[in-house]
């Protein structure tokens, strides 16, 4: 006796699997980013006092040069995270010559070739207030999570700079000053 005919169900499931690019930045176009960028492997995005302060000196550049506001950052040993507040275009070139001018310097410091990040950077647009803090928490959190120093500068309702954190300098910012 032939068998049945497969019924609908009974059948093996098709699975499709679709590739999907990221989106292209323009249609992520906010205000406020969460930005964050990561070296090549296990590689150190900042060896010593030096590399880190080169690299504050060019971000304090990039906020004049792009006219971003910086609303709160954290620099650890193999990437950094940002909190900028800045029209998308703006973001991406100042993002671009930031690496770039690290990277090239960073390369000829240390006598290297080769990427020193490993991808471009990360940045995810913030949808409201509640994100804003959540992303804020985040990024103060995460030197202590890594065990870089025991606690975070406060974030509630204070000034910019209260949230501006440099944990290789085992300081935490205080109300009113300058965070650098």
């Amino acid at each position: 006796m032939p068998a049945a005919p497969a019924r609908p169900c009974d059948r093996e499931a098709i699975v499709t699997i679709q590739i999907v690019a990221r989106p292209p930045r323009y249609l992520l176009d906010g205000t406020f980013h969460h930005v964050t960028a990561r070296a090549t492997g296990d590689q150190a995005l900042f060896v010593d006092d030096e590399d880190r302060a080169y690299f504050m000196s060019l971000l304090r550049y990039s906020n004049r040069r792009w006219r971003w506001k910086l609303h709160a950052y954290c620099l650890m040993t193999t990437h950094y995270h940002l909190l900028v507040e800045a029209p998308l275009e703006r973001l991406s070139r100042g993002m671009h010559r930031l690496n770039f001018l690290y990277a090239t310097n960073f390369n000829g410091r240390y006598n290297r070739r080769g990427r020193l990040f490993a991808d471009r950077f990360a940045s995810f647009v913030i949808r409201d207030e509640e994100h804003y803090c959540a992303a804020c928490e985040y990024i103060l959190q995460n030197p202590v999570k890594a065990g870089l120093c025991a606690r975070a500068p406060t974030t509630g309702g204070g000034a910019a700079s209260d949230r501006l954190f440099e944990p290789w300098r085992g300081n935490v910012p205080r109300r009113g000053s300058s965070g650098r």
